[in-house]
């Protein structure tokens, strides 16, 4: 739409125009000049009361060449005259047409201020573009930090499962050895209650040590109380003699005294052979004096549940059967402190393990 301004001016340019043509053509300074002037000036008026520029153009140019139509008619027929007349109207039509579509764009003003909106809708882009790159450079910032941390989670995951699995083989390696520990403490406490067993038997055997009627040592970590067969039997007999039940007597008292012990009574010989009707060998022999010392500690007060009798011949000797000393040495009754059962080793593992 043209504004008021524009419209005025546009008037204005149009009388110069025609001021111009006038001067450049004298001949149409006439009384045929001034109507065609009219003419022109309502065409110029026509124009500025449209409201579409282009749609109005064209009427006013087909109401002009009505108008000039039947002014030929009504006028008297002259042919210089029609002929510079629609010379005339021809300019004033092409001059109204280009002033029209001259018009019909926007203002300077109207470009200026597009063209500032254009500017800054570019600086709003230029900015939103570096906004997104800046986003961007965020967005691959923060992807690589999580596949930092998924790396360093899957490596966590695995050294938890190393850890549980370590854990786990410490765990039952401390109860192994939690489990030994105990064992050894109890062991620790048994031997110390055989040492001290051990030790009141010999301050109870000192007298009998001493004047060289037994003696106490350990063998294969058992105590035993070692009566020599000559005090006890004479050779090749198994009643015992009356120096030896003397001996026996206080021994067995000193048994009796000990509480939650067995004892076995086990018969040894040299190696010389014996062949007579009551002992073939030397198994019968020493078995019979074993037997004979255990029913004489039983009948002295001894429990008899807490005895055993075992015979072993020559088998187990304690010196060599070369000499006479040593040979008076291996026959001898052997009083063997037995290990309770809570004493032994735990067998159960290799129990369950077959």
């Amino acid at each position: 739409m043209l504004t008021r301004a524009a419209l005025e001016l546009q008037k204005s340019n149009f009388a110069l125009i025609a001021l111009t043509v006038a001067k450049e053509k004298p001949s149409f300074a006439r009384p045929s000049y001034f109507y065609e002037r009219s003419l022109m000036l309502r065409f110029r008026l026509e124009c500025l009361n449209t409201s579409s520029v282009g749609f109005e153009t064209s009427r006013v140019s087909s109401r002009l060449e009505q108008r000039v139509s039947s002014d030929r008619h009504a006028r008297k027929p002259d042919g210089s005259h029609s002929s510079r007349k629609s010379t005339v109207l021809s300019f004033v039509a092409v001059v109204c047409l280009g002033a029209a579509s001259w018009n019909c764009g926007p203002s300077q003003k109207e470009l200026d201020i597009e063209l500032e909106r254009v500017r800054s809708l570019k600086g709003q882009l230029d900015t939103a573009w570096s906004e997104n790159e800046r986003l961007n450079a965020r967005v691959d910032e923060i992807e690589d930090q999580n596949n930092q941390l998924t790396a360093r989670l899957s490596a966590l995951g695995q050294n938890v499962e190393e850890l549980e699995t370590t854990r786990a083989s410490l765990e039952s390696d401390l109860e192994r050895t939690q489990r030994a520990l105990r064992e050894l403490q109890s062991r620790e406490r048994q031997a110390q209650g055989r040492l001290e067993t051990f030790r009141n038997l010999i301050d109870r055997f000192q007298a009998m040590i001493e004047s060289g009627r037994l003696r106490v040592r350990i063998a294969r970590n058992q105590m035993v109380v070692e009566l020599p067969q000559g005090i006890l039997f004479d050779a090749g007999r198994i009643e015992l003699k009356p120096q030896g039940e003397e001996t026996l007597r206080e021994v067995a008292n000193v048994l009796a005294t000990i509480a939650d012990r067995s004892f076995q009574i086990a018969g040894h010989t040299d190696d010389r052979p014996i062949r007579t009707q009551r002992f073939p060998s030397n198994w019968e022999l020493s078995a019979g004096r074993g037997v004979t010392v255990t029913r004489f500690l039983v009948e002295n007060g001894v429990p008899a549940n807490r005895l055993s009798a075992a015979g072993y011949a020559d088998t187990q000797p304690v010196a060599s059967n070369d000499a006479d000393e040593g040979r008076a040495q291996n026959r001898r009754i052997e009083i063997v402190l037995v290990p309770n059962l809570d004493e032994l080793p735990d067998l159960s593992s290799l129990q369950s393990s077959n």
